[in-house]
């Protein structure tokens, strides 16, 4: 019997990855700071291991994003994810007939995800737009991209109406503004989308992004003046200090190969931060804006700077949860497009490990064997409740490389935590059937509040 204890379950996940070389002996330690105040029956912890930059990810696709999936950015971002994965298993050649299955199973709604594809076209409009719920009257810019981003990836494998895509790049040019930005209603990109794209610039330089992608499999002249007009304005407006906005403008000059991208690199650089073998941009300290502002980088300078993506790659790998996946529908998506663009440079890293896990203050000590032929497979061992360090040894004859994450979860009694809102009401008949009422739910604010998302 499992006798979940009262209280919030809280977890904490330390990863990294690891990149040897021939004859390398690489040896890394992770740790978990879980509060004194906690009862040690509460916790457990485990360490995982597996011989695939996007295996966890790969092993836990019904997980990865365990949000709603009623708004249009939350079940396309599931979408998303799993055509990413399937992306990444075909360009490292390691899409077998087995992992083909599972994922189309998820795709086309022979799983939890009940079919993304189906549920997301309940949000399209006659224009050919997308809201984010059924509801709304509104369509959004942004998730219209987003579609037209996800739509044209899917389409390597299966099939997808053109015209869906047609018609949503057709409406997302009547929503260009004469300065080359892009009308969004940012009330509602504020309530529902968690990412970085709530400015025009940052939105704008999206867009770019994916005209240019589009722009070179064949020409067109409409795209082509909207995707100049945006890259003019993304260069008038972008924030040199903001690292957001700066990683996603380098991204967008990038693939354009405009000539002004060389210095809007060098500042992007000269603003990152390195702790060890990890390079990243601080955007706001703890926020998931760090990890999309990496993923962001990530996807161009894979294209130019070996050490650099290395750096930046493994600080991505380093904020996984538990479930392979990061804090919010965007970096998600996102961090797992960049790691399957770094793919590129890791390609010879296949094989050839043996690794060691010491679990501290005290517990048995594992050995596994990392080939080719277990890349994929997510090992995980439970270690004593009382572990929170684990050294991990890495050797062997080959290049490899290997994802560890030690997890501690625990629980968090209710009464650490404050309301957040509240509730009153009053009756209006004083009468037996029916008792009619009026009910106020009332947002409580705490320093630093702004709006309640509701």
């Amino acid at each position: 019997m499992n006798v979940i204890p009262d209280g919030i379950e809280r977890t904490i996940t330390d990863t990294t990855l690891v990149m040897k070389s021939h004859l390398d002996t690489i040896d890394v330690e992770l740790s978990c700071a879980v509060p004194a105040s906690i009862a040690l029956e509460t916790v457990t912890t485990q360490i995982s291991l597996v011989g695939d930059i996007q295996g966890d990810s790969l092993t836990n696709l019904g997980n990865l994003l365990a949000q709603p999936s009623e708004c249009g950015e939350q079940n396309l971002a599931r979408f998303a994810t799993t055509i990413f994965i399937y992306d990444y298993m075909r360009l490292t050649g390691q899409l077998s007939d087995e992992i083909h299955r599972k994922i189309m199973d998820y795709i086309e709604g022979r799983s939890d995800l009940q079919g993304g594809m189906q549920k997301h076209m309940t949000l399209r409009m006659p224009d050919g737009s997308y809201r984010f719920f059924k509801k709304k009257v509104n369509p959004s810019t942004f998730l219209t991209a987003f579609t037209i981003k996800v739509f044209r990836k899917a389409q390597t494998f299966m099939q997808i109406d053109q015209n869906l895509i047609d018609t949503a790049f057709a409406w997302l040019l009547t929503r260009q503004e004469a300065d080359g930005g892009f009308y969004e209603n940012l009330d509602d990109l504020y309530n529902t989308h968690h990412g970085g794209l709530k400015d025009k610039t940052a939105l704008a330089a999206y867009i770019a992004i994916i005209f240019s992608q589009v722009l070179k499999e064949a020409r067109n002249p409409q795209y082509e003046t909207a995707l100049n007009n945006a890259i003019n304005y993304i260069i008038r407006t972008a924030d040199d200090e903001n690292a957001y906005q700066l990683a996603i403008t380098c991204y967008a000059l990038f693939l354009t190969d405009h000539p002004i991208f060389q210095s809007k690199y060098d500042k992007l650089i000269s603003m990152a931060r390195q702790t060890g073998d990890l390079m990243y941009w601080e955007v706001t300290a703890g926020s998931v804006l760090n990890v999309e502002t990496a993923a962001n980088a990530l996807l161009f300078i894979s294209k130019i700077n070996y050490v650099q993506s290395v750096k930046i790659a493994k600080y991505i790998v380093s904020k996984k949860n538990a479930n392979g996946s990061w804090g919010t529908t965007t970096d998600t998506v996102t961090a797992i497009e960049s790691l399957t663009a770094f793919s590129d440079l890791t390609r010879g890293y296949n094989g050839g490990l043996d690794v060691m896990v010491w679990p501290k203050p005290n517990g048995n000590v594992f050995t596994l064997e990392i080939d080719a032929n277990n890349l994929l497979k997510l090992h995980t061992f439970a270690l004593e409740p009382q572990v929170r360090r684990v050294t991990v040894m890495v050797e062997g004859p080959a290049a490899g490389q290997v994802t560890v994450s030690f997890t501690c979860r625990y629980f968090e009694k209710f009464e650490q935590f404050a309301p957040r809102f509240k509730v009153d009401f009053g009756i209006l008949e004083n009468c037996r059937t029916p008792l009619k009422m009026q009910v106020c739910v009332s947002f409580i604010e705490k320093p630093g509040d702004t709006r309640s998302n509701m």
